[in-house]
């Protein structure tokens, strides 16, 4: 009976945490546990190899996870730990790690290798090795500076010694500019130290502000281990295996900042990929889920633009897109009844489940709409477009009908927004996902303080429900649960960034630090997921969210009011 294929979700779950990675390869330190991020589309992290380190030192041989740790291991993206090798006398190791980065470098973010220096203090040789004890999908090779070998002997002479793991498959970006293993280990070996202080320099980028450095680190990695740049051109930034413009908005905070050439390529892409009646696709680049109703998605691909062009004040790029953004936002306003965009099926915005089919109007889509048009109008008034009329007074209707009371057809019932169902029930549910209009001010402050007042009933020791109070199990999920007031990392620090821009900082640092903890530590295994079980805390869903890395942007935009 053949061997069970591996499974990379079990194996990041198993792997103790995965802070080594760029856009082509991740594993944990010492890297046991490797995924590769195939180079072509409609498929998630593959596995690699899962394998075991040894130290022997006079005559003794002790697995690398045996031995003292003196130190916790530093953050991704150069994780160094040391170890103490029981010896006569006792040695001390220390491994750097890294796979190889560069600001607003694609070709060095994508090269398939990790790169590992091993370090002894003085005294007899010792040995390391690495065996592969399951093989996954690709090629692996594993290399020192005299060739192929799976192990490296520090020495008085040699105190030293590099060793690099890598797997060079043919749809890689990097197979571009390599034509086998040996002339990109060659070349790695060669730029060494280059690329050790390009991914410094790009360490040194992030933001560490309160003690929330190594968190950002955490959940920031995985953006990177799922961002993906094929040999073909492709650019895909986000949790699973296509581009979608909700959860890459929120990814790719990161890459705007510090990746802005791919962040212009993925936004050119997508807006090349609009339909003919200003639909931009659900997924743009497989188009394997495709969504005709939902409406997020365009108001996302409105904001993502505008944002790029704030950032860098570009007027030309804002100038050559403006018909996008034009035909975008049409496209939702023909879905307007009085001013709101009404949804059609339960694909409507994120909350995309059966529970909400029914649903005529949610705050996140609409508060959406309204910052799309809003933030529109600047650039329109600033470019002296001609559709300046048509966009105010739909901006207008948005907003009051927005802030109407529910009574007379509004989404407003004195606490927050509330969601409007085709059939005229009644719904007081408070959802966290309203904040949106707090980050983006489309709210007026005085109801940006009663939405902050209203979510306090949806805190819990894990986090902020993104539903309170639950629907009953007949919603489709269990209470607690998913889109039933599960916690949700990426929500949750949106959710943050948006009190932060309201006044309540140390609230707003409170809700990280809580879902980290949960998230994190709790978990046990160091790696970001989809949401967490609000009345537990238990880890749910998919691992390595890369949506959840919209901890980026609040942490880049702390001591900036305008949010671009």
């Amino acid at each position: 009976m053949p061997a069970e294929k591996p499974n990379a979700q079990t194996w990041v779950r198993e792997s103790g945490g995965l802070p080594l990675g760029n856009f082509a390869l991740c594993a944990n330190v010492p890297p046991r546990t490797i995924l590769k991020n195939p180079g072509w589309l409609g498929k998630w992290l593959q596995p690699l190899c899962r394998g075991q380190w040894t130290v022997r030192a006079d005559g003794v041989t002790h697995a690398w996870e045996d031995l003292e740790l003196l130190s916790p291991p530093a953050a991704w993206p150069l994780p160094v730990l040391r170890v103490r090798v029981p010896s006569s006398p006792p040695r001390e190791v220390e491994l750097t790690a890294f796979a190889p980065l560069g600001f607003d470098d694609a070709d060095t973010s994508s090269l398939p290798v990790l790169c590992l220096e091993f370090r002894a203090t003085a005294g007899p040789p010792l040995e390391i090795a690495f065996q592969i004890i399951e093989r996954g999908d690709f090629e692996v090779q594993i290399m020192t500076e005299d060739g192929p070998a799976d192990s490296v002997t520090l020495s008085a002479e040699q105190p030293v010694r590099r060793m690099v793991l890598l797997a060079l498959d043919a749809d890689d970006l990097a197979a571009s500019r390599f034509d086998d293993p040996q002339a990109l280990a060659r070349r790695v070996f060669h730029d060494w130290t280059f690329l050790r202080e390009a991914t410094g320099a790009l360490s040194r980028r992030l933001p560490d502000a309160f003690g929330l450095g190594d968190t950002l680190r955490a959940y920031m990695g995985a953006a990177v281990y799922l961002t993906r740049v094929t040999r073909r051109g492709e650019v895909l930034t986000m949790g699973y295996t296509d581009l979608n413009q909700r959860d890459s908005y929120w990814t790719s905070w990161a890459h705007l900042h510090l990746w802005p050439g791919l962040e212009r390529r993925m936004i050119e892409a997508s807006a090349s990929a609009m339909k003919t009646d200003g639909k931009i696709p659900t997924c743009i680049l497989s188009q394997k889920y495709e969504r005709e109703d939902d409406l997020d998605i365009n108001a996302y691909f409105v904001l993502r633009v505008l944002r790029y062009a704030n950032t860098f004040s570009d007027r030309e790029f804002m100038y050559r897109l403006w018909p996008h953004v034009v035909c975008a936002l049409r496209w939702l306003m023909r879905r307007c009844e009085d001013g709101l965009p009404v949804q059609g099926s339960f694909w409507g915005d994120w909350k995309d489940v059966r529970g909400v089919e029914g649903r005529k109007f949610s705050p996140h889509a609409c508060l959406l709409y309204l910052a799309a048009l809003t933030r529109a109008l600047v650039w329109g008034r600033r470019l002296n477009m001609p559709e300046l009329d048509e966009l105010e007074a739909a901006r207008a209707a948005a907003e009051a009908r927005l802030n109407r009371p529910v009574q007379e057809g509004g989404l407003w019932n004195g606490r927050c927004y509330v969601q409007v169902w085709h059939d005229g029930r009644g719904d007081d549910h408070v959802l966290q996902d309203q904040c949106v209009g707090l980050l983006f001010d489309v709210v007026p402050p005085d109801r940006a303080q009663a939405i902050v007042k209203a979510l306090a009933d949806n805190r819990t020791p894990f986090g902020v429900r993104e539903t309170w109070p639950y629907f009953p199990a007949e919603f489709g999920y269990e209470p607690g649960c998913y889109h039933n007031g599960g916690i949700w990392p990426w929500l949750s620090f949106v959710d943050a960034w948006a009190r932060d821009h309201a006044g309540h900082r140390e609230e707003a640092l409170a809700i990280v630090r809580d879902v980290a903890r949960a998230d994190l530590l709790a978990g046990g295994d160091g790696v970001p997921h989809e949401y967490l079980h609000a009345d537990t805390g238990e880890n749910r869903g998919f691992p390595l969210q890369g949506w959840n890395a919209s901890l980026f942007g609040f942490l880049s935009h702390l001591d900036h009011q305008d949010i671009p």
